[in-house]
This record gives structure tokens, C-alpha cells and sequence, in this order.
């Protein structure tokens, strides 16, 4: 388990750095994972996580103004991803503008990771929560937890976006069928549930073939027996057969 980033010394100012989660109010994977979203939290830097709705917000207030100055246009959409060199859009005319705008504001930018941040937060609590729910209330919690563990390396975290529409921000996730909106708590639980299912199913068919495939062999295996058996007597038989001719050449 990852252990939570200690807090300053009390003759020390505290870091400006985001607050770490709270101490885990449940243990194995809620506990894990805040761990691990503590993590995440301290490569943020300098920024500060304040409360998702309230960066969503803040950001809609500051956008527009901005985006007018820059002389970009919405609609469509702006799509705002996180990059390895900061926020992008990707496949948009727009895009030479909206990162000359960042690179001039980086308040602004600042914002944008601060949404992306909290969507990143909000959706590894909702699955702790959810995984957390799944482990206490399963009969067999093992079997539960090797569930959970199968679906995280199934589903590992999809890229996430910030978009705005002209009225309001929204974040997103990457979905098979294209962006849709962040997982939550209920969706993580019933998704869970359904693994579950398909994971047993799985093992069930997983079961069946490889004794279907031993079956097979053994029956391959006394059949050979047989024959290799029916051959042996045979030889046998023949070994002990005498030309009528011989015999009688060797007779007295």
C-alpha cells in the first residue's frame, strides 16, 4: 500500500502543493488508492486542487473573455486534452491559436490542468469507492479482490478532456464509441458486478476446455495403449509360428 505524503513539520510553512486525500476512512483498495491519488497529486507542482465543481467553474468564468481576445471562436466545441508538453487540441484548426493563448496566459493554463486534475480525482475516488463497496460486501472477498484487480489491468485509466461549448465547461473520458462522461461511483459498482459474471464465465469455459483436452488425451492414450497391446500379442503369436515344412523337415 502506498503510504499517504506525510504532512510539514509545524515550525515549517506548509508546501504549495496539492492537498493529499484524506486519511483512508476504509482500508484495502480505497485505502490503495488514495495512496496512489496522492501520488498523482504531489506531480502537480505548485497547483493547488480546489473542488472539481469549483474549477469547472471558475474556468467557464475565465474562458470566454479569453478566447475573445485570442479571436477563437466557439462553436464547435473546444476539446482540451492533457499532452506531454501540456494541453492540446488535437485535430483542430484552432489549435496554433488556443496555444499561442496558453503560452501567454498561463493562469489560464494553470485552470485547464486544474479541471483535468480533479476529473483524474474525482474518477479514482469513484472507483475506490465502488471496489471498496464490491470487497466488503462479497462473499468470498479473495475472490472479489482478484475481480477487482482483473478489471483495473482490463481498464486501465482512459485519457480524459476538458471541453467547453460556449456556455459551460464539462469533462470527459475516452470511451470505445468516443467521449462520453466521467465514470461514476454507480456506473464502477454495476461494471464490477458484470465482471464478475464474465470473469466466472470465463474460468467456467477456461475449465471445460482443459479437461475436454485431457479427456481427449487420455482417450488418445488408451487408445494407443490398446493397439500397442493388440500389436505385442500379435508378434507374439507370429514368433511362435513354425512353417508347416520346417517342421516336418526336422523331424526325426
Amino acid at each position: 500500500m502506498v503510504s499517504p505524503i506525510a504532512a510539514p513539520p509545524a515550525n515549517q510553512p506548509p508546501a504549495n502543493r496539492p492537498p493529499v486525500a484524506p486519511p483512508a476512512q476504509h482500508q484495502g483498495f480505497a485505502g490503495e488508492l488514495a495512496g496512489q491519488l496522492a501520488t498523482q497529486a504531489s506531480r502537480l507542482g505548485s497547483l493547488s486542487l480546489p473542488d472539481p465543481a469549483q474549477a469547472a467553474a471558475d474556468l467557464t468564468a475565465t474562458l470566454p473573455a479569453k478566447l475573445r481576445q485570442y479571436g477563437i471562436r466557439v462553436p464547435p466545441d473546444l476539446r482540451m486534452e492533457g499532452g506531454a508538453k501540456g494541453i492540446v487540441l488535437r485535430d483542430d484548426h484552432r489549435a496554433a491559436a488556443f496555444h499561442a493563448m496558453l503560452e501567454a496566459e498561463h493562469q489560464l493554463a494553470n485552470q485547464i490542468s486544474l479541471v483535468l486534475s480533479g476529473a483524474e480525482v474525482t474518477r479514482a475516488g469513484a472507483f475506490a469507492a465502488a471496489a471498496q463497496h464490491f470487497t466488503d460486501n462479497a462473499k468470498d472477498p479473495r475472490h472479489a479482490k482478484a475481480v477487482v484487480e482483473r478489471y483495473r489491468r482490463d481498464h486501465p485509466a482512459p485519457p480524459l478532456s476538458v471541453s467547453y461549448n460556449g456556455f459551460k465547461v464539462e469533462t470527459a473520458e475516452q470511451g470505445p464509441e468516443g467521449w462520453r462522461p466521467v465514470k461514476t461511483e454507480a456506473e464502477f459498482a454495476w461494471e464490477l458486478a458484470e465482471a464478475a459474471q464474465r470473469y466466472a464465465k470465463d474460468e467456467e469455459a477456461l475449465f471445460n476446455s482443459l479437461m475436454a483436452a485431457v479427456s481427449s488425451k487420455a482417450g488418445t492414450s488408451a487408445t494407443a495403449t490398446d493397439d500397442q497391446a493388440s500389436e505385442d500379442t500379435t508378434d507374439a503369436d507370429d514368433n511362435s509360428l513354425v512353417p508347416i515344412e520346417s517342421r516336418s523337415a526336422a523331424a526325426p
